[in-house]
């Protein structure tokens, strides 16, 4: 199997690394981690939080796994919670990043520029968010795709 390196953007000094393994066969998309390909892939953990105290270590274990093939990427993430009923899951437009909600992103940004990243967004209500650019905080200067890219991929649930 060949595998590629996806860097993983934290607020921290070190930089970490995620191995994405190169698969055969797509993983289904239905938000369930049950393909091969998850119980293969590399696990990264130990997540610093974004908000609402950037930098801090992340209170909840996350495992985030990452796939590859000719046609796409794959990112599989395992979002644990001690108290998965009390999550905020407010609904609202897509697009929308400032619901009372958790958040699950990636951002890739293949030239480590700080300006060429594409990012995507799901909330735990499902709201998604897709954006280009890079700088994720207020007021929010990247440009959005608008409600047709993540349904025309058919890469995300």
């Amino acid at each position: 199997m060949s595998l590629i390196a996806f860097k993983l953007l934290v607020a921290q000094p070190n930089v970490k690394t995620l191995t994405g393994l190169r698969i055969k066969d797509t993983p289904k998309i239905d938000g369930i981690l049950d393909d091969s390909c998850w119980s293969e892939a590399y696990k990264a953990s130990d997540f610093f939080q974004y908000k609402p105290v950037n930098g801090k270590p992340s209170a909840f274990k996350t495992e985030v796994m990452a796939a590859y093939d000719d046609y796409a990427i794959y990112i599989g993430a395992m979002l644990y919670d001690n108290k998965p009923d009390s999550i905020p899951c407010e609904l609202g437009a897509r697009d929308v990043l400032d619901l009372n909600a958790d958040y699950f992103s990636v951002d890739i940004n293949p030239f480590n520029d700080g300006q060429n990243a594409i990012g995507f967004t799901v909330s735990s209500a499902s709201v998604q968010s897709d954006c280009t650019g890079y700088k994720r905080r207020p007021p929010y200067p990247y440009r959005r795709f608008g409600y047709e890219t993540w349904p025309k991929r058919k890469l995300y649930p």
